[in-house]
């Protein structure tokens, strides 16, 4: 396999290196990306499992995917940092580590809004529970406009209609 970077050619059996592949990957170069992926995507997501303590499957690899995303996309952004660093693994162990925390945040707070959702659905009638059902019925829509459209509707189903996950999966 080759690599063209700026009229170059590089084999990859040629590159030795993290260093180079890192230099490849913030040039925008799609093949040494996926270099570096297959060589570290294992490790990341068993990274993900055992020290980070992700145990849904599924989860453990899109949260592996995630990272490698943001290695490529932001790749330049990384390079500071890279370089302090000087190894790929610990940069990657270091995204996974960020999107997972991300992600954990982003459930709680996705659940926290659930909860009190249904308290003030169900729990007793203050004077100003109706505004506060309101706002906060406000916020979960603002949350839901981001989520796709098929997830969207498993959600409203399962969560406000009350629906089983049997019951969504079947319409």
């Amino acid at each position: 396999m080759c690599i063209y970077t700026k009229g170059v050619e590089m084999h990859i059996e040629d590159v030795a290196d993290d260093v180079e592949l890192m230099r490849f990957v913030c040039a925008g170069e799609q093949l040494a990306f996926r270099v570096l992926m297959a060589k570290y995507s294992n490790r990341v997501k068993t990274y993900i499992f055992r020290v980070l303590k992700v145990k849904d499957n599924e989860r453990a690899d899109e949260l592996t995917q995630e990272t490698f995303a943001r290695l490529f996309f932001h790749a330049a952004r990384y390079a500071d940092e890279y370089e302090a660093s000087r190894t790929v693994e610990h940069l990657l162990f270091r995204i996974a580590t960020n999107a997972t925390y991300n992600d954990l945040r982003r459930e709680a707070r996705q659940g926290k809004l659930v909860k009190e959702y249904a308290q003030l659905q169900t729990g007793p009638r203050q004077p100003d529970a109706a505004l506060m059902a309101a706002e906060l019925e406000r916020q979960i829509n603002d949350a839901l406009i981001n989520v796709p459209p098929m997830l969207r509707k498993t959600l409203e189903l399962h969560y406000f209609e009350g629906d089983s996950y049997e019951e969504v999966a079947h319409k």
